[in-house]
């Protein structure tokens, strides 16, 4: 009675956390192939943990159906682990068909592993006419036969073969070492039914066992995930820097040339100043990351400079408020650029006033004109604008941070970076 109840206890168990593996698996919403396998080696094993529990519960019960009922769980009970077990194999070691057909040590390891559990079939077939495993007697009860030991030991000697194939195998997904206890835990519930068949240990050590595959799969995928999400985000950004700095290059050099025609001098120090400019810091734009504020200003102080020399009708204004934030770089010089091109480049007494300051919980950053405001149309006109494109994909992708840009009441247009502080 004892025995019955630890039985009951530990197949009821198994069962609960297979079913809660089966059910979460079904759950989640990427429906891969890898995923389908899963699903069907939990399948196969909350059917046969059911089996087991079903005959555990009816054990000692009188009468012909009952004993008819038993047999029948235990034989599905006992095909579906033989079947399941080279699946989760399978599965855990990424196998498949042409391995078996390789010239090689580990080709040699699963044909034994599945030549086992051919055998193992077959003697499953035999005792339904001999009863060399088992058999349900009159009071039903399972008696074991001679044969059964050695159907255990098959068991064990099939995952002891996956425990060698997997301490060679070096191409599964997950790490090795929670490979190799995965398959320990079963080969220890078969050593312990050899050792007391009235105790059954294997199922619910199984059950463990996938939930530690479960886990693992689980965490590796989240780890594969968020190093896609990093490779494309640094693409992304990759892709951003290298549209922004040819684009600042190329207005800097359009102002050059214009200068070269007027002020020969003045083209000499802008040329200089921007040789000096690029060798001080593109490097540190190259990686993508958030700069010092004080970095992207120096930045834009040196653009304005050079826009000056042209445009000396423009006034540059400075009231930085604060400076202890990062910022994207190369993200404020966009927003002048727009104002000195759509806002103040035709105006006889342009003011553009770049501004930092920080309002709560969020630090501001500004730049303002008094040009000819901001008309929605004009940026919507079916061209390519890609400073102002540039500036909000890279506030979205670096920081929690936000372009806003409306017209102002009095005239201009202003253009806030609104970066929430950490």
């Amino acid at each position: 009675m004892i025995e019955k109840t630890i039985n009951i206890t530990v197949y009821l168990s198994a069962l609960f956390v297979i079913a809660c593996l089966l059910f979460s698996a079904m759950s989640l919403n990427t429906k891969s192939e890898r995923l389908r396998k899963f699903t069907d080696i939990l399948t196969a094993f909350f059917l046969s943990s059911l089996s087991a529990l079903l005959v555990t519960f009816l054990m000692n019960r009188k009468g012909t159906p009952v004993s008819v009922i038993m047999t029948l769980c235990i034989y599905i009970s006992y095909l579906l682990m033989v079947y399941a077990y080279p699946l989760l194999f399978s599965y855990l070691l990424q196998i498949k068909k042409d391995n078996f057909f390789e010239d090689s040590g580990s080709s040699m390891i699963l044909k034994s592993i599945w030549m086992i559990g051919s055998a193992e079939i077959v003697l499953l077939i035999i005792n339904l006419f001999t009863n060399a495993l088992f058999s349900v007697n009159a009071d039903n009860q399972i008696v074991f036969g001679k044969l059964f030991g050695s159907f255990e030991l098959m068991v064990l000697l099939q995952i002891v073969l996956m425990l060698i194939m997997a301490a060679v195998n070096t191409s599964n997904r997950l790490a090795r070492g929670p490979v190799l206890s995965i398959c320990i835990l079963p080969g220890i519930g078969a050593l312990w039914t050899i050792m007391n068949q009235k105790i059954s240990l294997i199922l619910p050590l199984t059950a463990l066992s996938l939930l530690l595959i479960y886990v693992n799969v689980y965490l590796q995928n989240e780890a594969d995930i968020m190093h896609k999400e990093l490779e494309l985000r640094e693409n992304r950004l990759s892709i951003l820097i290298g549209q922004i700095q040819p684009h600042f290059v190329f207005n800097v050099l359009n102002t050059i040339y214009y200068l070269c025609d007027i002020d020969q001098k003045s083209a000499s120090a802008a040329t200089n100043k921007l040789r000096k400019y690029l060798e001080a810091n593109f490097n540190d734009f190259d990686t993508g990351e958030p700069v010092p504020f004080e970095k992207e200003l120096t930045h834009v102080k040196m653009y304005t400079d050079l826009e000056k020399l042209r445009f000396d009708q423009i006034e540059f204004i400075y009231d930085i408020q604060e400076t202890d934030f990062l910022i994207p770089a190369l993200t404020v010089q966009p927003l002048v650029e727009n104002a000195v091109r759509h806002g103040c480049r035709e105006m006889s007494g342009g003011r553009i006033v770049i501004s930092s300051k920080k309002e709560g919980s969020h630090y501001i950053v500004e730049v303002r004109d008094n040009g000819t405001g901001y008309h929605p149309e004009a940026h919507n006109d079916g061209r390519r604008h890609v400073g102002i494109e540039n500036v909000e994909r890279r506030l979205s992708l670096l920081s929690n941070a936000s372009l806003d840009i409306h017209a102002l009441e009095e005239g201009g247009t202003s253009a806030r970076i609104i970066i929430e502080s950490s």
